[in-house]
């Protein structure tokens, strides 16, 4: 039984590094959105499990995302990872979609430690890391931003020490016709 269920976790993780991992820097792709976070939430599994609940609110409608799929992706990846890092034991993260206006919003919010306030202004500056030496590049966050913002979307963080952090995420649905 063991073996059928390492068999089927392998199986689940090859599927998602395929569709997460697509070359598609030349040309615009359709992403899934509520998908694309799935998938990070599979690749990420053994940093959260039995320690980090996962609460989910996605919107029942969110339209196909033409964009570069593997960025977004690895926004979704690097959010998601950092929320993961600031929870030190037992904690929560929420996730939740929607679209209106034409635009797709994106919240991660989780309950770690949070980010002090001398430091908010500085965690999209590229090489920037609150973690330990060996623990983080300092590119994730930056390279978000940068993805983000050649989307025409936008970026935000909330956060609170020891109440953790929300990171707020609105896509326009046709950015690449403004």
């Amino acid at each position: 039984m063991d073996v059928k269920m390492g068999a089927e976790r392998t199986s689940e993780i090859v599927k998602g590094l395929r569709s997460f991992s697509r070359t598609d820097t030349d040309s615009l792709q359709i992403l899934y959105v509520n998908e694309g976070i799935d998938t990070a939430l599979l690749l990420l599994k053994n940093r959260y499990k039995n320690r980090i609940e996962i609460i989910k609110d996605y919107a029942d409608f969110i339209p196909e995302y033409s964009c570069y799929p593997s960025k977004i992706n690895q926004v979704f990846l690097n959010i998601i990872a950092n929320g993961i890092d600031a929870i030190k034991e037992q904690g929560k993260i929420w996730i939740s979609t929607k679209f209106e206006n034409e635009t797709i919003f994106i919240s991660v919010k989780d309950s770690g430690s949070g980010i002090p306030d001398d430091l908010k202004e500085r965690i999209f500056d590229p090489f920037f890391t609150t973690k330990a030496v060996g623990k983080g590049t300092g590119l994730g966050l930056s390279i978000s931003y940068g993805t983000i913002i050649e989307h025409n979307g936008e970026i935000e963080v909330f956060s609170e020490l020891n109440k953790g952090t929300e990171f707020k995420i609105s896509l326009p649905l046709n950015f690449n016709n403004k």
